[in-house]
């Protein structure tokens, strides 16, 4: 039981600290800059850390970042080469436009295009309206998406950003949907497209320029999204890629103009690069041997390769500590449940955690243990119920057979005397 209890209480612990990461620095070295955003966070994108955040949690309006949710989904659809016929409400899509016209008919491709990299609010509803038959039903699967990506303090009500006070987001939610949105190679070619070519009925000169002023301006840049509001203020997702590091900067709220969000993001992201490395890490699968749950073995596998880790430069990876921690110390288990996770620890400090999944089902032992029971002891009830019925039919004949001698005794005393 004292067992249980830690383990338990070892993946509390390492849960809270991969949510809320945080990291000391020493005597002169450089911390994290301050910025104006009122929240933001800095991600690695393939080890999942979060190297600095700020009220990360805090829902607030995202603008137009929220069309990188909106393109995604138009690309995991399968449907690009589809032609999408414009509609009224589309062309009367209010803020920043591609200027389409009613009936007008583009590729959904196209599309995507106008409103990933020139945030177009027109391009945004036809993909809406032409993938989920209405924005309210479009923005249903958009919210389904972002629960599915661990986006829980999200809400969206409609695929451009728009202003409504049920659209709000987190900057840590988008991290997490910019994250996967860039592992798909589409939607990285799209928001890495300086500029594409346009041709419309209301549209000139003939192509269209991305607003990611960082495409142009920071040395590894490689997309995502910029918004603004009046009331969401400066929004903006950025990735980068330096060194085989990926990093992902959300900031929220930026007071106002662009380039005060250039500013912030251009020191948030170099910061990142300048600080830490990311490394492969080969992950210790021994420790996955011999796992038990209530004396019943369990077969552990990584749920997903994520095997790479964020430390500060010049630390060595191989003073990573690797331990794992016990989740699920109950039976029944099913296979493919998560049951713990390989506790990567630096420095002292909980750095993440490796999913573990069971490879295999184990049953629970005490319900099998009775269902075993009860099977075994069958063959004995039905042999005692078996010799009732015989005993009773044995005393039903033996009473037929009493009653007929009585009845013929009757008789022959009865002849005897009339004759």
């Amino acid at each position: 039981m004292v067992r249980k209890l830690r383990d338990v209480t070892l993946y509390v612990l390492l849960f809270v600290l991969a949510v809320h990461p945080h990291r000391s620095f020493a005597e002169g070295e450089a911390g994290p800059p301050e910025l104006q955003a009122e929240a933001g966070i800095l991600m690695e994108a393939q080890s999942g850390q979060v190297l600095y955040s700020r009220n990360p949690d805090r829902p607030m309006y995202p603008a137009s970042i929220t069309k990188i949710l909106t393109g995604i989904i138009a690309v995991e659809s399968g449907r690009l080469n589809e032609v999408v016929t414009v509609s009224k409400n589309a062309v009367h899509a209010g803020g920043t436009r591609v200027y389409l016209e009613e009936g007008e008919q583009k590729p959904l491709i196209d599309l995507v295009y106008g409103m990933l990299i020139n945030s177009g609010n027109d391009a945004a509803v036809a993909v809406a309206e032409h993938l989920g038959g209405s924005v309210e039903k479009f923005s249903a699967m958009m919210n389904e998406k972002a629960r599915e990506l661990g986006a829980t303090n999200s809400h969206f009500v409609n695929p451009s950003g728009m202003p409504d006070e049920d659209h709000v987001t987190t900057a840590r939610d988008m991290a997490l949907i910019s994250r996967y949105a860039m592992q798909n190679a589409t939607f990285r070619e799209i928001v890495g497209t300086k500029e594409y070519p346009w041709e419309g009925e209301s549209w000139q000169p003939g192509h269209i320029v991305n607003h990611n002023r960082l495409l142009w301006e920071y040395d590894g840049a490689t997309g995502v999204k910029n918004g603004y509001t009046e009331d969401a203020q400066q929004t903006f997702v950025a990735t980068s890629e330096r060194n085989g590091q990926q990093l992902i900067a959300v900031l929220l709220k930026v007071p106002g103009s662009a380039d005060n969000m250039y500013r912030d993001l251009t020191a948030l992201m170099d910061y990142g690069h300048e600080t830490f490395a990311t490394h492969r890490l080969t992950v210790d699968e021994d420790s996955l041997a011999g796992l038990t749950v209530e004396g019943q073995e369990v077969t552990g596998q990584f749920k997903e390769d994520n095997s790479y880790i964020t430390l500060p430069k010049g630390a060595s990876v191989e003073t990573v500590e690797q331990d794992f921690v016990l989740r699920r110390v109950t039976l029944p288990i099913e296979k493919g449940e998560e049951i713990g996770g390989v506790q990567l620890t630096f420095d002292n400090e909980v750095l993440k955690s490796i999913p573990v999944i069971a490879a295999n089902s184990v049953a629970n032992v005490s319900a099998r243990s009775e269902e075993e029971t009860e099977l075994a002891g069958f063959p004995w009830m039905l042999w005692f119920i078996s010799l009732l019925v015989v005993f009773w039919c044995l005393l039903y004949f033996r009473r037929q057979w009493k009653q007929r001698r009585r009845v013929r005794a009757r008789f022959r005393d009865y002849r005897s005397y009339r004759g």
